[in-house]
């Protein structure tokens, strides 16, 4: 009777050894659940301020790419891509060129889910055709930019004088 009493003591720690009690497995999906919620809340970002981050960052380069114009003594120009990216072009040879290998004037492509509806002042009814143009004398082509995100949209308005406005749209 005690090497059976024994052998089912023996038998009954093996099987305790060999699985997870649901206890445990339920803390372990509860601290993954957490993790992740954690995580997710961290990197989701307000529309709003992707959306005027990208507008910022607009004017930054439009304004880089006026001095950029001034002081090379050259027509520089910004143009759209469809509605999800830009792309910085040069006027060399009678034609507009792309700026070549160059970190600040590189194609932009806007964060997901952005758009972007650029009206150039001076430009024909075809817009993927508008040039926002900056020349060495100091003029900038008037312009107005939209960004939309998810109804979430901010205007870059400017004049001659290269005055750049961001605003929220209501």
């Amino acid at each position: 009777m005690k090497t059976e009493n024994r052998t089912l003591k023996t038998e009954h720690s093996l099987v305790r050894e060999r699985g997870f009690t649901l206890l445990e497995i339920m803390v372990v999906l509860f601290l993954i659940a957490l993790t992740v919620g954690i995580v997710s809340i961290n990197l989701r970002h307000d529309s709003s301020e992707i959306v005027e981050t990208e507008a910022r960052r607009f004017v930054a380069l439009v304004d880089q790419m006026c001095q950029e114009s001034i002081a090379q003594g050259r027509v520089l120009a910004l143009t759209g891509e469809g509605a999800t990216a830009y792309k910085f072009v040069v006027f060399g040879k009678a034609k507009w060129e792309a700026v070549k290998q160059d970190d600040i004037f590189r194609r932009r492509q806007l964060p997901e889910g952005v758009s972007l509806n650029l009206d150039v002042e001076d430009s024909a009814s075809d817009k993927d055709k508008a040039y926002l143009r900056c020349e060495p004398d100091g003029f900038m082509t008037p312009f107005s930019a939209e960004f939309d995100l998810e109804g979430v949209r901010y205007r870059v308005l400017t004049n001659e004088m290269r005055e750049m406005e961001i605003s929220a749209v209501q």
